[in-house]
């Protein structure tokens, strides 16, 4: 037998030679980035390097970024080569004022290991859980494999097991319906949906009920609510005056959408380009209301521009929000911290909806006309039948129209009704429209067609010995094409006749305002062009 001594030192070589074994298939492992780096970079480095920041020209957000030169011009991570990496010389430096971070603890030794691997093995990046598909997983081994109905329970089971948990009895069946049917229409079953139910509660009736359940128009109303909610659908425009907004027709396409199970593909590409198919129908133009449920504003005075671009940045947050499920706003002025997203990746997607404008239009310009279902099919047959009479005798309808004209406006005017413009003020008087302006406010209109137009008349009330009403071209500042002086009355309705510069062609006008003090109750009223 040998000496106890031996057998003491054979017992501690054999210990060194497990720890040993252990530590070098630790380093041999491959590391994994999101579950040893990652938390680190973004715990202890991405403050000062990445979103926001990036001191001394190093950031981690990416692997390219990571590897370029520092503006001290060495290479922060040597992919392959720990000891040339000047991350690891900063994160275990001796000295407190050269160590990284500068703030708060130095990083642990299993830290500084796990980041020495990483280098070691090529520093290589991973794209972030979120980004990675998920794939099929193998069922999990339960207590009970005979419980529940579907391979989803498995796992259910799975985890009730490993937290040591039972299932719940089963639910009655009136719980059951009641549940069903208020997570699909959003409304409790009826006593008698209940009594025929109990009644049988088998599996096939209950595939039954779902299904009347789905086939319920109260089902879109349910669902659409959520919808409109990520759409931020709301029946006013929001800031100050929080002015009514009529875009109702868009909630009941949203309804609609869910009622008939429109595929989500249709459902995604007819509410950000409806209007952009071939041969768009009026409920695919529709559909692009999407992006009109903005906030608008429409008070007078505020700077267009600032509210536009808040109108767009809207736009470009809510359809990442809702189609990519990630918050993108952050973006706006920093490369992302945790989502693989660039600044430039933003105002990329900003160009796509940077082509509105806002000039404080209470008409919310462009809008789409639409009947209720009678009226739609009354003018699908007139318009049917003024194409047959174009085909048959093409001299017909213009004919038509010019009487219909001649017998509407006597005088040979183009008579711009005040439901054609918008203004910074819009009133009701005496059931009827009219437009109460301020000193500097202006209406506008587009694509005027003022070829051979020789003067303007204005009707209105009210006036100011000092008070005159410009039309301006392109702009409230544009070139000036006419001038009128709005003089005070007796209160009742006039009409004054100025000259109009010969301007051809179509043009975006503008009736500016101008008067010294408060308008005392001037409103135009009509306008006339000749």
């Amino acid at each position: 037998m040998g000496s106890i001594r031996w057998r003491y030192l054979g017992l501690g070589g054999a210990v060194l030679a497990l720890a040993g074994g252990l530590l070098l298939s630790r380093s041999s492992a491959p590391v994994d980035f999101n579950a040893e780096i990652r938390p680190i970079l973004n715990d202890r480095c991405i403050t000062c390097h990445g979103g926001v920041k990036q001191a001394g020209g190093f950031s981690v957000l990416f692997r390219e970024e990571a590897l370029d030169t520092t503006e001290a011009g060495v290479y922060a991570i040597v992919p392959g080569d720990p000891d040339a990496s000047e991350l690891l010389r900063r994160v275990t430096h001796p000295d407190a004022d050269e160590r990284m971070p500068p703030e708060g603890p130095p990083l642990a030794d299993d830290e500084v290991a796990a980041l020495r691997r990483w280098i070691e093995q090529g520093a290589e990046w991973a794209d972030h859980w979120a980004y990675v598909a998920p794939q099929p997983q193998a069922l999990p081994d339960v207590s009970d494999p005979a419980w529940g109905k579907t391979d989803l329970d498995r796992f259910v089971r799975a985890r009730l097991d490993a937290e040591g948990l039972a299932p719940s009895p089963e639910a009655d069946c009136a719980t059951l319906l009641r549940r069903v049917a208020l997570d699909l229409t959003g409304l409790p079953p009826t006593p008698e949906q209940t009594d025929a139910f109990c009644a049988n509660p088998s599996d096939a009736a209950y595939a039954q009920v779902v299904d009347s359940l789905l086939a319920s128009p109260h089902f879109g109303e349910r669902w659409a609510a959520m919808w409109l909610d990520l759409a931020r659908y709301a029946d006013t425009k929001g800031y100050e005056r929080d002015a009514a907004r009529s875009i109702w027709r868009y909630r009941d396409w949203v309804v609609d959408a869910f009622n008939r199970d429109l595929p989500f593909d249709r459902f995604t590409i007819e509410q950000l380009a409806g209007d952009l198919l071939p041969g768009a129908t009026d409920a695919q133009v529709l559909a692009t209301a999407f992006h009109r449920n903005t906030t608008t504003n429409d008070e007078g005075g505020t700077d267009d521009e600032e509210f536009r671009v808040a109108a767009v940045i809207d736009r470009v947050n809510t359809t990442f929000e809702v189609w990519q499920g990630t918050t993108f706003g952050c973006v706006q002025c920093h490369s992302h911290p945790y989502d693989p997203f660039r600044q430039v990746d933003y105002y990329r997607v900003y160009a796509f909806f940077n082509n509105t404008e806002d000039a404080d239009r209470f008409d919310e310009y462009p809008v789409l006309r639409t009947y209720d279902r009678t009226d739609e099919a009354e003018v699908r047959a007139l318009l049917q039948r003024i194409e047959a009479i174009n085909r048959t005798d093409t001299t017909a309808l213009p004919s038509l129209s010019e009487r219909v004209h001649r017998a509407l406006y006597p005088d040979p005017a183009h008579r711009i009704v005040p439901s054609h413009f918008d203004g910074r003020r819009a009133i009701n008087v005496e059931s009827e429209f009219a437009i109460a302006q301020e000193p500097g406010a202006y209406l506008r209109f587009d694509g005027v067609d003022l070829t051979g137009i020789a003067s303007v008349t204005y009707e209105f009330y009210g006036g100011r010995e000092d008070a005159t009403l410009e039309i301006r071209l392109g702009a409230p500042d544009g070139p000036r094409i006419s001038r009128a002086a709005i003089l005070p009355g007796d209160g009742g309705p006039r009409a004054v006749r100025v000259p109009v510069r010969p301007t051809p062609g179509v043009h975006d006008a503008f009736f500016v305002f101008n008067e010294g003090g408060r308008a005392g109750g001037f409103r135009l009223h009509t306008i006339y062009l000749h």
